[in-house]
């Protein structure tokens, strides 16, 4: 029964009977009274149960793996242990703790979220519980995050989860800069579990000064960190560049002009956007402000063989960093262009000859020199350009006492562009440019029993002295082609009269000859000699036998 307004009937005799008895929402304890009748006389029993005055406090649930979770609380006064109730999916599952202010729940399911119910009893539980949500799974991302307090070294960032569910033990801050030199920087900031507040700040320091950097915050927890889902851009304050331009050189553009180039300042010492640089030439109280990023100036003040100390800084809107360590330049400390450059043209050859510069740097020789040269698109030698592809661009070196290449392996028919310069230890020369055309291959002829006369080839030589001059009169080449031709076979002709007048000399001569030179004897058959050799031999004997003279009788 519970109170006195409320009765049980039990019809038979029984002992250790269960009573399901609910704690009075009006009170804390609960007056339980047993009657029994037996034999017309009623016994009874009263006992009082007696319920905590409230639940526990600061319930709260720790993940501590994918599939268990730890729940702990604050103890209530007057208890004798806790019941903890849970509920994922529809499914309420519970689980009893006599004492410990703390319960491991088990075999729970991933990417769940549950509601956790703490009830405290003493003989009968607390009226109420105390309830807490936990997500089992990842934190939700953040949200809301801004910037706050930024300065030349540093940025207060601030971000909010989007639920008081997720459970978060961690955070990481991950920014990059925009200097491509630099490397993004991770880092983890641990917090303790169901802080009071969503809301948190941190503050970055050490950064580099008019940076641009890209932030972003990842909430985590044992199970893995949240997604991206928003980063953030902001920029450090500027300051003066701390850097300077390196790899500063002068090069040579004509016998007036000369460009000066520098590479950028290391952009993690920009400090700032770049607007410009200062060139100063210290030992002229010359200096040039540029306003734009471009690293070079063509300097057409500088005097002939005179020396400069040059430097360069760069500027950023705040104002201008350091200059860079001055450079020792002597105009005209590089050679002069070379001269006479002339080419001997063959099918697939080309010889380059050229004169040793008009001047030489007296402390810097000569140490080789440069010869580039590709074909001309399009392929006319009379439109020739007067200057070198760069992209396309063979070279060749020749030594440095040396006036003259062979190159090999060019295209018949084909004009080409060649550029010769002068190399030192202190830089190069400028260019000078020829063009010529190859000559085209002769046609196979077939063979033949015939004399055939091997003429030598014909090369054409075109003089230049300028960077403009090319071949541009095929005709006249040509024309003196076919000049050198006739020549040829004119002397050809010559030589083979000569040569048939030396064939038929002989013979006359032979008849001129006087009686007391030795004539040529006319070689006879063997067996013919020897018959008349035989027959003298007996002419000879019968004369030695008859040594008288014979007469013979005339009849009277």
């Amino acid at each position: 029964m519970k109170s006195n307004s409320m009765y049980t009937s039990i019809d038979v005799l029984t002992y250790n009977n269960t009573l399901l008895v609910y704690p009075d929402p009006l009170g804390v304890s609960v007056n339980v009274t047993c009657i029994a009748m037996i034999g017309g006389v009623n016994y009874s029993q009263s006992v009082i149960l007696h319920a905590p005055s409230g639940p526990p406090n600061n319930v709260r649930g720790f993940i501590l793996n994918a599939n268990s979770m730890k729940v702990n609380w604050t103890t209530s006064s007057e208890t004798n242990g806790y019941v903890i109730e849970y509920t994922a999916g529809g499914v309420t599952r519970n689980a009893v703790s006599t004492s410990e202010v703390e319960n491991v729940l088990t075999d729970l399911s991933p990417m769940s979220t549950y509601t956790i119910s703490v009830y405290s009893y003493i003989d009968l539980p607390s009226v109420n519980s105390t309830v807490t949500v936990l997500r089992f799974d990842v934190p939700s991302p953040v949200t809301s995050l801004s910037v706050s307090n930024v300065s030349t070294t540093g940025i207060t960032l601030n971000w909010t989860i989007p639920s008081s569910d997720n459970y978060v033990t961690y955070y990481t801050i991950s920014y990059t800069p925009s200097c491509p030199q630099l490397s993004s920087v991770n880092e983890t900031v641990s917090v303790a579990p169901h802080q009071s507040t969503t809301t948190y700040s941190y503050t970055l320091i050490g950064l580099y000064s008019g940076m641009n950097y890209t932030i972003t915050v990842r909430a985590g927890n044992v199970l893995g960190g949240s997604e991206l889902n928003m980063a953030r851009s902001i920029q450090t304050e500027p300051i003066v560049p701390s850097g300077w331009p390196s790899l500063i050189q002068i090069l040579p553009v004509n016998f007036t002009a000369n460009r000066f180039t520098w590479n950028e300042v290391n952009c993690s010492e920009h400090n700032g956007l770049i607007t410009g640089y200062t060139v100063i030439i210290s030992n002229s109280s010359i200096t040039y402000n540029l306003t734009s990023t471009e690293r070079y100036i063509i300097l057409n003040d500088l005097v002939f063989g005179t020396e400069y100390n040059i430097s360069v800084a760069a500027v950023n809107s705040v104002g201008r960093g350091p200059f860079s360590d001055p450079i020792v330049v002597e105009i005209g400390m590089v050679p002069g262009p070379v001269g006479s450059v002339s080419s001997i043209m063959d099918t697939t050859w080309a010889v380059i000859s050229w004169s040793v510069p008009s001047y030489i740097p007296s402390d810097y020789p000569i140490i080789t020199y440069e010869i580039g040269y590709h074909v001309l698109q399009p392929d006319n030698c009379l439109g020739a350009i007067d200057r070198l592809i760069a992209n396309v661009l063979i070279t060749v070196n020749a030594p440095s006492n040396s006036t003259f290449i062979n190159i090999t392996g060019l295209t018949d028919m084909s004009c080409y562009i060649f550029g010769v310069r002068a190399y030192t230890d202190n830089g190069y020369g400028l260019w000078t440019i020829i063009a010529n055309e190859t000559l085209e291959l002769p046609m196979q002829q077939p063979p033949s029993s015939t004399l055939v006369s091997t003429l030598p080839s014909v090369f054409t030589v075109y003089p230049s002295t300028t960077s403009n001059k090319s071949c541009n009169d095929r005709d006249i080449a040509f024309s003196v082609s076919v000049g050198v031709l006739i020549i040829l076979l004119t002397v050809s002709v010559i030589f083979n009269i000569y040569s048939f007048i030396r064939m038929r000399g002989p013979k006359g001569t032979k008849q001129a000859k006087s009686d007391g030179d030795i004539a040529m004897q006319v070689c006879e058959p063997y067996d013919l000699q020897k018959t008349k050799l035989s027959e003298e031999e007996r002419v000879y004997d019968e004369y030695q036998m008859s040594p008288d003279a014979v007469y013979e009788t005339m009849p009277q």
